[in-house]
Parts: C-alpha cells; structure tokens; sequence
C-alpha cells in the first residue's frame, strides 16, 4: 500500500507527534509512505529533522501555511497535485483544517482514496461564532469528497456526525492518540521526587502546562487563573512547557502583571515524563481540544489534573477521581478546582484505562481503516 500523508506543519504539536511514532510501524507493516508538510508558524518547533532521522520520507511544500492565502493556497494546490500524482498513492491522508481542505480539493487520479483526520475542530472555541459556522458548511462539502473520516475520540465523533452534521455515522471512526509506553509505564515515588529536583526549584507546589502557546490553548487565561489563585496561596508556582507564535506576548503579559516570581516559561523540553512527574498538579485551559496528548500522558501516569471540558477532555478526565472538570473561561471555579486539588490530594484509585494507543496498535487500527476506504466506491472530489 502506497500512502500520502498531508500536514499543514510539523511543529510539537499531537498530529505531529503522532505521525512520527506510528510512521516507523507502518513502514514495518509494508506502507510505503510520503509526508508533505508545510511551514511551521514563528516560534515553533519544526520536528522535519526527527521525521527525516527516522528515515521518515519528507517533502516539504512551500507556502503551504495555517494562515488562509487565496492565491498562495492555490499554487499549494497545484504543487500538491505535481508531487502527489507520480507518487502514485493509493490513499491520499490529511490532518489539520488547512491541509485538509487542500488535500482533498486536488485533483488527482480518482481511483486515489482520500482520509481526513480530525484531531478536533474549530466550529466553536476557537473563532467568533460566524466564521465557525463557516467553517463548519466547508467541512460539510469536503466529507462529500472524502472516503474515510478519522475523530480522536468518542466527543469529536458526536460533534462532527450529531452537532454539526459534518459526515454520517458509518463514514467516521474513532481512532485516538498515541500513548508511547515510556509515558505508559507506571512511576514510583523516587522517580517523581527525582524529577522534581531535577527540574524545579524547591518552592512551594507546582502547577503546569504541557502545550503550544497558541491561542486556542488560552495562555492569557493561563495567567488570570494564576492569579486568581495566588491571591488565596502564595506558595503555589506555575510553569508553562511549551512554545508558539504566543511567546512574545505570554511573556510580555507575565512582566506586565508582575507575575515573574510565580511564572516561569522553559519553553520546549525534550524530557516529557520527567516534566510531568515533577508537577504536582497539570492544568490544561484550552477552549477546544480533540484528544490532548498531555492529557493522556498525565492521566496514565497519574498527575491530578484540571483542565477544560472541551472535545475529547472527558473522555479522558474522570471528574472527581482524575482530577476536575471546569467550563471554558470560568476563572474562579478553576482557581477553585486548583486550590482544592493542592489542599486535598485525590484518593488512591484505580488508574484509568489507557486512552491511547501504542504505536503498533494504532498502525493496525490505521491501515485497517485505508483497507475500508479502498473496499468502497471512490467519492468524487
């Protein structure tokens, strides 16, 4: 099986991630596979080297970017369509908004099947109601054109296929995240403490964020609840672990609040585990999200969390047991949750059951969806 995967960019972000974990395992399972990828926004990372040192085939397209261009998407289009046809796939693959509407507005060969990954949405969180609802009706005329539709998890599904009417039931399949087993693995009490002194000065507790400073994740929100809460504990610290095109301003708006003695920024860490294990609580604010690979790796290991009940969040968050659930923008009740939380630990309980997938089960899962894409009728595009 011959696979073209489109990705708007290859930044640290989870379509990213998941991409490089399972691409090896595919390639074992006889994929033979190209990653188009276009350019990553100011401040991120770009994984393109990590792709290519795992002798992951990568082509870069230039211009093909998030930000909407009428006239450069076009020529992205047609640079699509000149590198695709002598590739000869037999399924073309897109993940995220931009190089999905692309990827599948191409014009290919139409025996090519197309599969569209949905690793959330942007009907609503993420822009003024309108151009969600814009969105939404574009979405509704690309699954007119798309053999397979992927969701991240069981809310994703329902919001596609029962709120916004994107693509009946029998054409969406759930097929969540990777979960690597270094982050599967249980930890023991050494390993947190040793985590902690590794990373983290020794001050009072500690509560972070694992993601891209981009606005859908809500850093400015970030800093309101960290307020919020200092005003009632002096002792507790935040941290945010990541980076993106937010970076400047985060960081102006920590200088600006005189918040730099209770918030620190180290950017992207290699370290993902220990970071997680050193923290005593994870906080996740986005206003939308599909399935968050933070959120799985700190739910399997066990990290209290507090984090928006957006998209797939309680799907994975068990409230009151992992950690709380709180609704979008409501500052004091996830103040409230986040001094609660510090104050009483959650009881001892049975972990949860691993949300994601180990790479190898999700190449399966995955190349069993390409096989029911190829056993139906080509849509037209």
């Amino acid at each position: 099986m011959r696979v073209v995967r489109v990705i708007t960019r290859l930044n640290r972000g989870g379509p990213a991630r998941t991409l490089l974990a399972v691409e090896p395992e595919l390639r074992a399972r006889g994929v033979e596979s190209l990653l188009l990828a276009g350019e990553p926004d100011a401040g991120e990372d770009d994984l393109t080297d990590d792709f290519r040192a795992a002798g992951i085939r990568v082509e870069r397209i230039a211009g093909l970017r998030r930000a909407p261009r009428p006239f450069a998407d076009a020529q992205v289009r047609r640079a699509l369509e000149r590198t695709i046809a002598p590739f000869r796939p037999d399924v073309v693959h897109s993940h995220t908004f931009k190089a999905g509407w692309l990827a599948r507005t191409a014009r290919l060969d139409p025996a090519i099947r197309r599969v569209h990954t949905f690793h959330g949405h942007l009907f609503r969180g993420a822009f003024p109601p309108p151009f969600g609802r814009l969105l939404a009706r574009l979405e509704r005329r690309l699954a007119r054109a798309t053999d397979r539709v992927i969701a991240v998890s069981e809310q994703v599904r329902r919001d596609l296929c029962d709120v916004w009417r994107i693509a009946p039931r029998d054409a969406v399949e759930v097929l969540p995240g990777v979960l690597l087993p270094e982050m599967a693995a249980p930890a023991t009490a050494e390993e947190r403490a040793a985590a902690r002194a590794r990373l983290l000065p020794a001050v009072g507790p500690w509560v972070g964020t694992l993601a891209r400073l981009a606005a859908v994740k809500a850093p400015d929100f970030f800093l309101d609840v960290a307020q919020a809460v200092a005003a009632r504990r002096a002792d507790v610290r935040f941290v945010w672990i990541g980076d993106g095109e937010r970076r400047d301003r985060f960081l102006a708006e920590i200088a600006r609040r005189r918040l730099s003695e209770r918030v620190r920024f180290v950017g992207w860490q290699g370290d993902v585990r220990g970071w997680h294990l050193s923290l005593d609580l994870e906080l996740l604010l986005s206003d939308q999200e599909g399935l968050p690979l933070s959120l799985l790796e700190a739910t399997a290991l066990r990290v209290p969390v507090v984090a928006t009940a957006v998209g797939g969040v309680p799907d994975l968050v068990r409230d009151g047991i992992d950690g709380r659930l709180v609704e979008p923008r409501d500052r004091d009740a996830a103040a409230d949750a986040i001094v609660e939380l510090l104050a009483r630990p959650l009881a001892d309980h049975a972990p949860p059951p691993l949300r994601g997938l180990a790479p190898a089960d999700h190449a399966g899962r995955l190349i069993a969806c390409y096989e029911r894409a190829l056993a139906g009728p080509a849509r037209a595009a």
